[in-house]
């Protein structure tokens, strides 16, 4: 039946001595012991090589299967399977090496359908389940596309890594050259998305490694009214933040619903701490200031301001500070004042990593603008433009 429906053999019409018709199909027989030509079999043979869907089994003959199509075109490999969650179209085992190859010079390679299950499925013992390896000066070791519409849920690639160990990548992707190892397209959707079910501190829905001075994780808006990063919680930074403006944006006090209120950070350059509040002196005209326990120990340059509140009086710093402590002193008893004091952090973090105030741009950033705009120059005079160019036109 296998054969005869992939149009190798035609068989014998229906109805000869013991070969009644039988509904529904009626198929022609084969009979056995009628003797097959040379040249019969050499037909068999052509017509099985250039159909597809064909299982060969040369496990006995360690030989691999090799199906070539026309050079216009055609498929070389088709596995079908019907039904059932397990059922498998094409399967590739080796014991070492690699199940399946695809290669082609123009098109795909290796492409797996599925109405509902997995188009292409890859599963290792000790290993990597799917690689993909792109060895070129620009090309994509794996690429997936969801180009259904109207789904609330699906991606473009999906890998599960249900291993209990301390290291594995659902999707791994290498590029030896200058491109990406894993490069996610989304056209109404989410490009890449990365999640962790794992209530461990140590664990990080998206991790990015860079070894050398590249950027870890590096997100672009091309439109400027947008993000390129959004955190919705807390967020920390291990290291040293450098930014070109900064503000607090809150829902108005006094228009919550309609406006927005933004205050822009204030900026120093040094790494200045700031402590303040207010203090009455007493029947003498003094008061001590009680500072943090930590004080001296993360500051130094100590550096006051005094402002007397509701009258006029002289007011001084009688004692600078001296075990997390200072004095002040007014001409006039119960004067209420307002104090600030300024500390430069010394504690071994940033004794260790100073904030650079100038510094000359590397060699590769030089003649190009963080902010071209803001200088009259063009976009392309922006740093990382044509990194950014090659990736928002793939």
């Amino acid at each position: 039946h296998g054969i005869y429906t992939a149009g190798i053999v035609g068989g014998y019409p229906c109805g000869g001595p013991g070969e009644p018709c039988v509904a529904p199909e009626n198929l022609p027989y084969y009979r056995p012991s009628n003797y097959v030509t040379r040249s019969q079999m050499s037909k068999f043979v052509d017509l099985a090589r250039k159909q597809p869907g064909i299982h060969i089994d040369t496990s006995t003959h360690n030989e691999p299967l090799y199906s070539r199509t026309s050079a216009g075109g055609g498929v070389g490999v088709i596995g079908i399977s019907a039904s059932g969650t397990l059922a498998v179209g094409v399967l590739g085992e080796s014991p070492a090496g690699t199940g399946v190859i695809g290669q082609s010079d123009f098109g795909t390679a290796v492409l797996g359908k599925n109405l509902s299950g997995y188009g292409i499925r890859g599963e290792t013992i000790n290993g990597t389940g799917v690689s993909g390896i792109a060895s070129g000066p620009s090309g994509t070791g794996v690429r997936g596309t969801l180009s259904a519409t109207g789904s609330s849920s699906g991606a473009g690639v999906e890998d599960l890594n249900y291993a209990t160990g301390a290291s594995g990548a659902g999707v791994s992707g290498v590029h030896l050259h200058n491109g990406s190892g894993v490069y996610g397209l989304s056209y109404e959707g989410n490009g890449v998305v990365g999640t962790s079910q794992s209530t461990s501190s140590l664990v990080r829905g998206v991790l990015g490694f860079v070894n050398g001075n590249g950027v870890g994780v590096y997100g672009q808006n091309l439109n400027a009214a947008g993000y390129a990063g959004y955190f919705a919680g807390r967020v920390h930074v291990n290291g040293t933040l450098s930014k070109s403006a900064g503000s607090f944006k809150i829902d108005h006090p006094l228009d919550p619903q309609n406006k927005y209120l933004s205050h822009s950070f204030v900026e120093s350059p040094d790494m200045m701490n700031v402590y303040n509040g207010n203090i009455t002196t007493n029947a003498s005209g003094e008061a001590v200031v009680e500072l943090p326990e930590y004080f001296e120990k993360l500051n130094r340059d100590f550096r006051y301001q005094l402002t007397p509140i509701g009258q006029f009086a002289q007011v001084i710093v009688a004692q600078e500070v001296k075990n997390n402590t200072f004095v002040i002193k007014t001409d006039k008893p119960n004067v209420k004042v307002s104090w600030q004091v300024t500390g430069i952090r010394q504690d071994p973090y940033a004794a260790q990593h100073r904030i650079p105030i100038e510094e000359a741009k590397p060699q590769e950033e030089r003649g190009l603008y963080l902010h071209p705009d803001a200088y009259g120059q063009p976009e392309s005079k922006g740093i990382g433009y044509e990194e950014q160019q090659k990736q928002g036109n793939r």
